[in-house]
C-alpha cells in the first residue's frame, strides 16, 4: 500500500479514479465495496446519523482520582446503612402487607400510584 498522503489512496482519489492506472503497482491490493441493503430507507437513516466519535472527550484515568472519589462515596454509603438496616427490619417484620403492595402496585399502577402519591 502507498502512503496516506498520496493523493490515489484517499477517498476522493478513488472516487475520482475508476480504473486501475496499472504500472508501478506491484504488491498493492485494489478492494472494492458495494453496500447493498434490505430496504434503501434504511441507508438513508444510516446517512442522517452524525460522523463516528474519535475518542470520549473525558481526561484520562486518574488512580488518585478514582480512589479519593471511592473513599467519599464509601463514607457516604456508610451514613446510610443504619437506616436502611432498620428498614429492612421493618420489612421483615410485616412481610405479608409488603407483598401485598407490591403486588397491588405492579398489577394496578395507574390506580395505585396517585392514590399513595395523594397519601404522601
Amino acid at each position: 500500500l502507498r502512503h496516506p498522503d498520496e493523493h490515489a489512496d484517499t477517498i476522493a482519489g478513488c472516487i475520482s479514479t475508476s480504473q486501475d492506472t496499472g504500472g508501478g503497482q506491484a504488491g498493492h491490493i485494489r478492494l472494492r465495496f458495494r453496500l447493498h441493503v434490505e430496504d434503501p430507507l434504511d441507508d438513508m437513516f444510516a446517512r442522517c446519523l452524525p460522523d463516528p466519535h474519535l475518542g470520549h472527550g473525558y481526561p484520562a484515568l486518574d488512580l488518585n482520582v478514582l480512589l479519593s472519589d471511592l473513599s467519599i462515596i464509601s463514607s457516604s454509603a456508610s451514613v446510610l446503612i443504619a437506616p436502611v438496616n432498620k428498614l429492612r427490619e421493618m420489612g421483615y417484620d410485616h412481610i405479608t402487607i409488603v407483598w401485598i403492595a407490591l403486588l397491588l402496585l405492579i398489577w394496578y399502577p395507574i390506580h395505585v400510584l396517585p392514590t399513595v402519591l395523594a397519601l404522601v
